[in-house]
Protein backbone atom coordinates (compact mmCIF):
# COMPACT_ATOMS: atom_id res chain seq x y z
CA UNK A 1 0.00 0.00 0.00
CA UNK A 2 1.45 3.31 -1.00
CA UNK A 3 1.47 6.38 1.25
CA UNK A 4 -0.52 9.06 1.46
CA UNK A 5 -0.55 12.45 3.02
CA UNK A 6 -0.72 11.20 6.50
CA UNK A 7 1.37 10.62 8.86
CA UNK A 8 -0.35 9.46 11.27
CA UNK A 9 -2.45 5.99 10.83
CA UNK A 10 -4.80 4.23 12.81
CA UNK A 11 -4.38 0.92 12.15
CA UNK A 12 -6.77 -2.34 13.08
CA UNK A 13 -5.55 -5.86 12.35
CA UNK A 14 -7.53 -8.64 13.19
CA UNK A 15 -6.79 -11.89 12.90
CA UNK A 16 -8.91 -15.32 13.60
CA UNK A 17 -5.70 -17.66 13.90
CA UNK A 18 -2.70 -19.32 12.29
CA UNK A 19 0.66 -17.18 12.22
CA UNK A 20 0.64 -13.37 12.50
CA UNK A 21 3.89 -11.48 12.03
CA UNK A 22 4.55 -7.53 12.07
CA UNK A 23 7.39 -5.65 11.64
CA UNK A 24 8.66 -2.24 10.82
CA UNK A 25 11.30 -1.25 7.69
CA UNK A 26 8.70 -1.43 5.14
CA UNK A 27 9.28 1.74 2.47
CA UNK A 28 5.23 2.05 2.08
CA UNK A 29 2.86 2.48 4.00
CA UNK A 30 2.27 -1.37 5.12
CA UNK A 31 3.04 -4.55 3.39
CA UNK A 32 1.18 -6.90 3.15
CA UNK A 33 1.41 -10.78 2.74
CA UNK A 34 -1.28 -13.39 3.21
CA UNK A 35 -1.02 -17.49 2.68
CA UNK A 36 -3.88 -19.31 3.69
CA UNK A 37 -6.64 -21.98 2.40
CA UNK A 38 -9.28 -20.31 0.01
CA UNK A 39 -11.62 -22.39 2.14
CA UNK A 40 -10.44 -20.94 5.64
CA UNK A 41 -10.09 -17.09 5.43
CA UNK A 42 -11.63 -14.27 3.78
CA UNK A 43 -8.79 -11.78 3.84
CA UNK A 44 -9.06 -7.86 3.34
CA UNK A 45 -7.17 -5.08 3.23
CA UNK A 46 -8.49 -1.27 3.44
CA UNK A 47 -6.81 1.59 3.28
CA UNK A 48 -8.64 5.62 3.19
CA UNK A 49 -7.60 8.93 4.53
CA UNK A 50 -8.37 12.23 5.28
CA UNK A 51 -6.83 15.69 6.04
CA UNK A 52 -5.44 14.34 9.69
CA UNK A 53 -4.93 10.82 9.39
CA UNK A 54 -5.05 7.27 7.59
CA UNK A 55 -7.14 4.48 8.53
CA UNK A 56 -5.36 1.20 7.05
CA UNK A 57 -7.86 -2.30 8.13
CA UNK A 58 -6.19 -5.73 8.08
CA UNK A 59 -8.47 -8.44 8.42
CA UNK A 60 -7.97 -12.33 8.41
CA UNK A 61 -11.09 -14.20 9.59
CA UNK A 62 -12.39 -17.17 9.45
CA UNK A 63 -15.34 -18.15 7.41
CA UNK A 64 -16.75 -21.26 9.48
CA UNK A 65 -17.97 -21.05 13.32
CA UNK A 66 -15.36 -23.81 14.01
CA UNK A 67 -12.30 -22.47 13.63
CA UNK A 68 -10.02 -24.66 11.51
CA UNK A 69 -6.69 -23.45 12.69
CA UNK A 70 -3.49 -24.32 10.15
CA UNK A 71 -0.27 -23.33 10.09
CA UNK A 72 -0.60 -22.45 6.13
CA UNK A 73 -2.56 -19.23 6.94
CA UNK A 74 0.42 -16.73 7.32
CA UNK A 75 -0.61 -13.19 7.81
CA UNK A 76 2.63 -11.09 7.27
CA UNK A 77 2.85 -7.53 7.76
CA UNK A 78 5.74 -4.48 7.36
CA UNK A 79 5.10 -1.35 8.45
CA UNK A 80 6.88 2.23 7.77
CA UNK A 81 9.03 3.20 10.18
CA UNK A 82 9.03 7.23 9.33
CA UNK A 83 5.24 7.04 9.99
CA UNK A 84 3.22 6.77 13.43
CA UNK A 85 0.77 4.33 14.24
CA UNK A 86 -1.98 3.95 16.54
CA UNK A 87 -2.50 -0.05 16.92
CA UNK A 88 -5.17 -2.51 17.52
CA UNK A 89 -4.62 -5.78 17.07
CA UNK A 90 -7.21 -8.90 17.83
CA UNK A 91 -5.91 -12.57 17.15
CA UNK A 92 -7.27 -15.75 17.87
CA UNK A 93 -5.48 -19.03 17.83
CA UNK A 94 -1.74 -18.96 16.74
CA UNK A 95 1.14 -17.82 16.70
CA UNK A 96 2.24 -14.10 16.81
CA UNK A 97 5.21 -12.39 16.84
CA UNK A 98 5.27 -7.90 16.79
CA UNK A 99 8.63 -6.59 16.27
CA UNK A 100 7.79 -3.11 16.70
CA UNK A 101 11.36 -2.26 17.47
CA UNK A 102 12.21 1.95 16.23
CA UNK A 103 8.44 1.94 15.43
CA UNK A 104 6.50 5.54 16.29
CA UNK A 105 3.47 3.83 18.01
CA UNK A 106 1.33 6.52 20.03
CA UNK A 107 -1.19 3.56 21.03
CA UNK A 108 -1.44 -0.08 20.87
CA UNK A 109 -4.37 -2.13 22.26
CA UNK A 110 -3.64 -5.94 22.29
CA UNK A 111 -6.39 -8.47 22.51
CA UNK A 112 -4.75 -12.09 22.03
CA UNK A 113 -6.51 -15.01 22.54
CA UNK A 114 -4.79 -18.78 23.43
CA UNK A 115 -1.02 -19.39 21.48
CA UNK A 116 2.17 -18.08 21.29
CA UNK A 117 2.71 -14.13 21.66
CA UNK A 118 5.76 -12.42 21.35
CA UNK A 119 5.88 -8.47 21.50
CA UNK A 120 8.92 -6.17 20.90
CA UNK A 121 8.24 -2.16 21.68
CA UNK A 122 11.77 -1.17 22.28
CA UNK A 123 12.33 2.38 20.97
CA UNK A 124 8.89 2.82 19.88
Amino acid sequence: IKPGKSSHIKTLIKVSGGKLKVTGQSKELAEVNLSYFKSDWNPTVSFTENEKEGKLTITALSNHKEQHIDEANVCQIALNNKLTYSLGVAMGVGESEFNLQDLSIDKALFRLGVGAFTINLANT
